[in-house]
């Protein structure tokens, strides 16, 4: 097989190509979101999990959306990823947030216990999920983004 005609026929996926739009847009917009807030530009922001913006829920919303318009809103494959989205955006407010307190409540006990023993450590993360508010805004883009996608360039 061709690597070009392979990369063509990636290049006209619908689904997969909005997917992964909504993905860089929210890794990006979470990038300069937070290089303005903290005045300096930090690059690994762009591969870390939580923040403004859900991009697993844009990114999925997206996918579900487009796979709906490309394959019909009765598919068996828009059920499946309409069950994935929901199972997504359960874990990334629900579940997440959680392990986010948990770390947090974590990172006191270990910094009392490394200060009074004099020793360095680790902590944990502390921003794994996402709030309500910042997963609407995920949903909000991965809807957006195939209707843009499917006016303008499919």
């Amino acid at each position: 097989m061709n690597f070009l005609f392979l990369i063509k026929q990636i290049l006209n996926n619908f689904p997969l190509v909005c997917a992964i739009v909504s993905l860089l847009f929210c890794q990006f917009f979470k990038l300069v979101f937070e290089s303005i807030k903290q005045r300096k530009i930090k690059f690994f922001i762009f591969f870390s999990p939580g923040g403004v913006i859900s991009s697993h829920i844009a990114t999925t919303t997206s996918l579900t959306l487009a796979l709906g318009i490309k394959e019909g809103f009765s598919s068996g494959i828009f059920a499946l990823s309409l069950v994935f989205l929901g199972i997504v955006i359960f874990d990334a407010v629900v579940v997440r947030e959680e392990a986010a307190r948990h770390g947090e409540i974590l990172n006191k006990i270990l910094k009392e216990f490394l200060v009074k023993k004099k020793l360095d450590g680790e902590v944990f993360r502390e921003v794994l999920g996402h709030s309500p508010f910042e997963a609407f805004w995920g949903i909000l883009v991965g809807i957006i983004v195939p209707l843009f996608m499917r006016k303008f360039f499919f």
